[in-house]
């Protein structure tokens, strides 16, 4: 994950967000509250790590192709995915389909979109209030994870949040 304290509250939201829905889509399941490293590890230094009794079941990286590269480097190591790891990502880049990886989708042509209107308001008016705009990814369920779906099962996103700041609050 990240090294700073912002970085570390972020995915400690995304991954509990993440291990809250989890629960909510397969509620007889047995999943541990999801831990976060403060320091970056290899995907290899993991799988040493956690030999013993609080073995590591899941994990969820932090991007795409970092999970791809942790996958490689699983399966040079004899660990099988999913059957002994499962992996979850964030993007879903094009190859991640091909990889079977499942992964949350951002929306990244409503986000160009929203960029580009917010920019040209601004233009047009730079006194105007900023507002926050938090968008909701979906969550694509493939093999990685332990789902034998086909096509790709699409858990849908809710949507945006948009907020305006209130009082003093610049954003």
């Amino acid at each position: 994950v990240g090294s700073t304290s912002l970085e570390l509250s972020m995915w400690t939201g995304v991954l509990s967000g993440f291990s809250r829905t989890f629960r909510s889509v397969n509620a007889s399941s047995s999943v541990k509250s999801p831990s976060i490293s403060p320091v970056p590890v290899s995907m290899g230094e993991l799988i040493r790590r956690s030999g013993g009794r609080e073995k590591v079941s899941a994990v969820f990286i932090a991007s795409d192709v970092q999970a791809m590269g942790a996958m490689q480097e699983a399966a040079e190591l004899g660990v099988r995915i999913p059957e002994d790891l499962a992996v979850v990502s964030f993007d879903d880049i094009e190859l991640a389909q091909h990889v079977q990886l499942t992964t949350m989708r951002q929306p990244m042509h409503e986000m160009g979109s929203l960029a580009l209107e917010k920019l040209l308001a601004r233009m047009k008016d730079p006194a105007a209030p900023p507002t926050v705009t938090s968008f909701l990814p979906e969550l694509i369920v493939r093999k990685s994870c332990g789902g034998d779906i086909t096509p790709d099962l699409i858990l849908p996103s809710l949507g945006r949040i948009e907020l305006a700041p209130t009082g003093g609050e610049s954003g």
